[in-house]
């Protein structure tokens, strides 16, 4: 008993250091000056608040690009073929170079800096202070509906300050989270009655049997109080049919819900 009450005084303290990173992310170096109000100008508000949480390397944020060389050139031009395959092996290089380099990719609603409605963040680990700047700049998209990482180096206690960020995105309706195992496997508490959250992917995190089966306790907390969450990958992971069998029993118990209802 007194282990879960720690446990949960922990959490609880987690949240609150996050509402400290967030205001302290909010103001400037010097004494006395006021919170930043953030414009929801993804890049504008993102740098300004790393300056002032005195990050020196500050990620740059950029518009995913999908270019596609068959449309640069009419077909009809047959005779710049030489030019399209020299401009897709620099497109090639210059994609390779920036893969590794740490920045947010955005995808927007339409040619609006305002309107960002997907963020992608990719190979670059996740610090506390880190996520105490996305807690003002992430509320602050209007039109934010899908947050993808991918091997952000998450830790248990920061996957709590993620938590916090998500109830304060409103639009909010996906979540990528993969190649980011945990140690004590807490992507259960990414499954919330309050979560509106309708499409969650854990793939390639390591869970087992058992935190699939903490997965499946969370599920069936749901399944009277949350309709929102239609679909969950767990998609290369290590759950064997005993780890299946307890997310089986989780359909299993909504079907006789519904039916009871």
């Amino acid at each position: 008993m007194g282990k879960k009450g720690d446990r949960g005084a922990k959490d609880k303290s987690a949240a609150t250091n996050l509402e400290e990173e967030g205001k302290n992310a909010a103001k400037k170096p010097e004494h006395g000056e006021e919170e930043y109000q953030c414009t929801g100008i993804l890049e504008q508000d993102f740098n300004e608040l790393c300056s002032r949480a005195g990050f020196t390397k500050i990620p740059k944020v950029t518009v995913r690009m999908h270019p596609s060389i068959s449309n640069l050139f009419p077909p009809e031009e047959s005779n710049m073929l030489a030019e399209k395959e020299v401009l897709a092996s620099l497109i090639s290089i210059q994609s390779k170079y920036a893969y590794f380099q740490p920045r947010i990719l955005t995808e927007l609603e339409h040619d609006d800096p305002k309107s960002v409605r997907e963020i992608f963040l990719r190979g670059w680990k996740i610090e506390e202070k880190m996520l105490g700047v996305f807690s003002k700049c992430l509320p602050a998209l209007a039109n934010l509906q899908a947050i993808h990482l991918w091997k952000v180096g998450l830790t248990d206690l920061t996957l709590l300050s993620l938590l916090a960020i998500l109830p304060n995105c409103p639009t909010l309706r996906t979540l990528t989270l993969e190649g980011n195992p945990l140690a004590e496997g807490s992507f259960y508490k990414l499954i919330e009655e309050e979560s509106t959250l309708a499409h969650l992917s854990l793939r390639n995190n390591n869970i087992d049997d058992a935190h699939a089966k903490l997965i499946g306790q969370a599920l069936s907390s749901l399944t009277s109080c949350n309709k929102s969450l239609v679909s969950l990958n767990l998609s290369f992971n290590h759950i064997t049919d005993l780890g299946a069998g307890y997310l089986a029993e989780v359909r299993t118990q909504g079907r006789a819900r519904d039916m009871g209802a």
